[in-house]
């Protein structure tokens, strides 16, 4: 054989009436992440709570609403773009995301070269992924990234039709690998990062009993105070075994 040549392994094949053999344990790759806290303060003086208010109705629950979604939309950009920080006196500690883990690793799932978003490119990666073992695959990246998809070969693209109106919206794209992936659009988020993930290994874990924490504070002056709490971390598993990608240096 010449030196260096590849071979494939086709399976421990065994005898008739063999005996034991020896038994070959894989170490498991113990990982850690950190937690996270994520806050948003409400303050309502007493002159607004008894305003009555048209269209939104009372101020206090509407405040609370707001903040409410932008601690969802902060904790979906943690999930993603976070890496991780440790925790100081001075500054609040952040968890490994997506590209937190992914900034790491190098491989051919892992582009760092391309600029303009290509066809050629996402196969390249998802093709990578999907042989060692990544199923389930969303694509997520700014919705200028994820408009590309609609400039490609249109038999590839997969739409579900909304019955109320004409045409459909674009839910999914087939790669030539035979691949299926959902695309998933972002706002206001960085344009030269996107990630191929497989979503069914990826988690958030909250702390017990923090998972989501609204509490009135104490009275202290003429207004009422509310603290939103969320305290998380991240698992994401296969990020060290290329069952994920990304894309960092798209324009």
């Amino acid at each position: 054989m010449p030196a260096a040549q590849k071979h494939y392994v086709l399976g421990a094949f065994a005898n008739e009436g063999s005996i034991p053999g020896k038994p070959a344990p894989r170490q498991r790759a113990l990982c850690s992440n950190a937690f996270t806290i994520l806050r948003e303060d409400v303050q309502i003086t007493g002159t607004m709570k008894s305003t009555d208010m048209y269209v939104i109705g009372r101020e206090d629950r509407h405040q609370i609403l707001m903040r409410l979604k932008e601690l969802q939309r902060n904790r979906e950009r943690a999930a993603l773009y976070s890496t991780f920080i440790a925790k100081t006196s001075a500054m609040a500690g952040m968890i490994n995301g997506v590209f937190g883990f992914l900034n790491s690793q190098t491989g051919s799932h892992i582009d760092t070269s391309t600029n303009s978003l290509t066809e050629s490119a996402v196969n390249t990666v998802v093709s990578k992924v999907w042989e060692y073992g990544g199923r389930n695959l969303s694509f997520f990246g700014h919705i200028n990234q994820t408009a590309k998809f609609t400039r490609w070969d249109k038999n590839r693209i997969r739409t579900r039709i909304n019955e109320g109106r004409g045409g459909g919206r674009i839910t999914s794209y087939l790669t030539e690998a035979g691949i299926e992936i959902d695309l998933i659009p972002m706002a206001l988020v960085p344009t030269n990062l996107a990630f191929v993930l497989d979503t069914s290994k990826i988690k958030l874990r909250a702390k017990r009993g923090r998972k989501a924490i609204m509490e009135k504070l104490g009275k202290m002056g003429d207004f009422d105070d509310w603290q939103i709490l969320s305290e998380f971390s991240m698992e994401m598993r296969g990020y060290d075994q290329k069952q994920h990608g990304m894309f960092t240096k798209l324009t």
